[in-house]
């Protein structure tokens, strides 16, 4: 199934590069191919899904700095959404051990891409990185509609869908929560949503300090 979601999504984009070659009408066309980008995102992502909750490997062997790798990440959030706001509180430093760059980065372009996707244009995703007790936490508050309480959960199911009133369907998770939920486990953390009391929701991040070092 995956296998021939990746030779359509090729066939496709070839397809696409022939259109856009030959004068055809661009904006149907750019849409398509945000569509075919959409589709890649989300096999990867469901390939990378199954391999962790198959293989279970071992993804708490690398040394990070939690600051840099936020930057890096909001730099290229910047990019890619150029008519939201993206505002961050971080420590100068944050070296944390036995984790993964690639989990836990993977982790937080899928939670950051969902509060800027649900969140209007001109609005703000603001990203908060702080020592609390014995955790760390990483706050990703977004400005969206929020989420029903009953719902907080199942947002980190595969697939799952929010019907609104306002709108014929509330666009869908895909599995990029699922997939960060269970990267940021594997790194020994907690991923957990609630609504924020001003409207949106808040995504936590939780990590045992005794693998981090603030400066």
């Amino acid at each position: 199934g995956s296998e021939m979601c990746i030779r359509d999504r090729t066939r496709i984009e070839l397809a696409l590069s022939w259109a856009e070659q030959s004068g055809v009408n661009q904006q149907p066309i750019q849409r398509i191919r945000e569509d075919c980008h959409q589709m890649r995102d989300l096999v990867e992502d469901t390939l990378t899904l199954a391999w962790i909750e198959n293989e279970q490997p071992d993804l708490q062997s690398e040394e990070l700095d939690l600051s840099d790798l936020i930057d890096s990440i909001v730099d290229n959030a910047r990019f890619e959404f150029p008519e939201h706001q993206l505002v961050t509180e971080l420590p100068e430093h944050a070296q944390l051990r036995h984790s993964s760059i690639r989990a836990l980065g993977h982790a937080l372009e899928n939670i950051i891409r969902n509060a800027l996707s649900h969140t209007p244009k001109g609005g703000q995703v603001t990203i908060c990185l702080f020592k609390e007790d014995a955790h760390y936490q990483i706050q990703i508050d977004d400005q969206g509609s929020g989420v029903a309480d009953k719902h907080l959960e199942d947002i980190f199911k595969p697939f799952f869908r929010i019907a609104r009133s306002s709108q014929p369907l509330y666009q869908g998770f895909g599995v990029g929560l699922s997939l960060a939920k269970r990267q940021v486990q594997a790194v020994g953390g907690v991923l957990q949503a609630t609504n924020l009391n001003t409207g949106g929701l808040r995504m936590t991040i939780t990590l045992p300090v005794a693998s981090l070092s603030l400066c």
